[in-house]
């Protein structure tokens, strides 16, 4: 082979320089140290590692090796952009966030994976960087479950980004006389996805961008499906419509967020109410397995739980009734008449329409553009009721 390389060279006139080029073995033979590797004339470096086009090829644990320096890069990525606003509820909103992370992060922590046969494990590794990642610009908590963190900011799993990529590299295989790659790469995810044989000599090949639209489509309710199902058996997300878009667009609770640091502020502390993970008295009960009293220690008459803290503490009453009345004003304004009292004539549906309005989009008729503005009362609504519930547990406190 390198003989043939070194013809190849010398007839087109261009050279390769030894110095840059490396011999890796593979396989257990030990007379691999023993044998001499010349390219013309100029003997070329046995080595155990090297990189090639942006991946490192190994004699051994290549995979390992590859996820390991795609992780640093992507982490590295990262650093360099929190000056710009890339982390919390101290920067960027989470949407804009997200665009960013999408342009510049992803693209390194995934390049190259697609030729790569990724184990579950080494999936996981990638998984763990990616989840860490979105939960940190939404700022939500470890124990937020993972198909919140995905479908409230419209984002895919790292196992569907690089199904995606390798479907899309499959259409460059419909040229390659290689059998085994094709085989190797439709197998895994075409039948998954329930994409068509791209190499069926009897369907006219599709063009590369009506493919890239198609496996985006399949991959997309896939996912959304299964995200969907694995949020319905999580009792902290049961605030949560799961009727309500899909696994790539994001949830109004994020989309009507603008560019401001308060309104961040406020919408990540719906966003923890939403989501299960905003702590009440109830949750430490649960958390210390039953020692602390899970009682409201500001009216000390039932259990705190998130419905008792949005509809019913007695100490809250004056700021509920305070920032509730636009809410109700704005459904009544905007819907036919009775709608409210038919609707909302419990304190569970009133704390499903603060947590997450679009359950009761069709029944109101509401489009986006009142959908946006009632997250932004309620936003405004819950935040009002968290900020007055702790400076009070701070005044007993001290």
């Amino acid at each position: 082979m390198l003989n043939t390389i070194g013809r190849y060279a010398n007839q087109h006139h261009y050279n390769i320089p030894p110095t840059k080029s490396k011999v890796i073995c593979y396989g257990s033979a030990k007379n691999h140290r023993t044998n001499t590797w010349n390219l013309s004339d100029n003997i070329i470096e046995l080595s155990n590692e090297t990189t090639h086009l942006g991946l490192k090829r190994s004699s051994k644990k290549e995979n390992e090796v590859n996820i390991e320096d795609r992780v640093k890069s992507a982490r590295r990525t990262k650093y360099a952009l929190m000056n710009s606003g890339l982390h919390g509820t101290n920067g960027l909103s989470p949407k804009i966030s997200y665009t960013i992370y999408r342009t510049y992060v992803l693209p390194r922590l995934l390049y190259g994976l697609e030729i790569l046969s990724l184990t579950k494990t080494q999936i996981q590794i990638l998984e763990r960087f990616h989840i860490g990642t979105l939960r940190a610009i939404q700022a939500l908590a470890t124990r937020t479950a993972k198909p919140a963190v995905y479908l409230l900011l419209g984002v895919l799993p790292v196992e569907a980004e690089i199904h995606k990529r390798k479907l899309t590299f499959l259409h460059s295989l419909t040229t390659c006389s290689n059998n085994k790659i094709k085989r190797n790469h439709q197998q895994t995810n075409c039948t998954k996805y329930n994409l068509p044989d791209i190499f069926d000599k009897n369907i006219p090949i599709p063009s590369k961008l009506s493919w890239k639209k198609l496996v985006k489509t399949e991959i997309s309710s896939f996912w959304t499906l299964r995200l969907k199902e694995e949020a319905h058996q999580m009792s902290s997300l049961k605030f949560l419509n799961l009727n309500f878009g899909n696994a790539d667009s994001t949830h109004p609770v994020w989309d009507s967020v603008e560019q401001n640091l308060i309104e961040i502020r406020k919408a990540s502390t719906k966003v923890r109410m939403l989501t299960g993970t905003y702590m009440v008295q109830a949750d430490k009960h649960k958390f210390s397995q039953y020692t602390i009293d899970p009682t409201c220690l500001l009216c000390h008459r039932e259990i705190e739980d998130i419905l008792h803290v949005l509809t019913q503490c007695p100490v809250l009453c004056n700021e509920r009734k305070e920032y509730f009345t636009p809410i109700k004003q704005l459904v009544t304004e905007n819907s036919p008449p009775g709608t409210w009292e038919l609707l909302f004539n419990n304190k569970l549906a009133v704390t499903q329409l603060v947590l997450d309005c679009t359950k009761y989009m069709k029944q109101l008729g509401f489009k986006e553009e009142l959908i946006l503005k009632l997250e932004t009362l309620t936003r405004h609504f819950c935040f009002k009721l968290h900020y007055k519930r702790i400076s009070l547990l701070k005044k007993l406190d001290g």
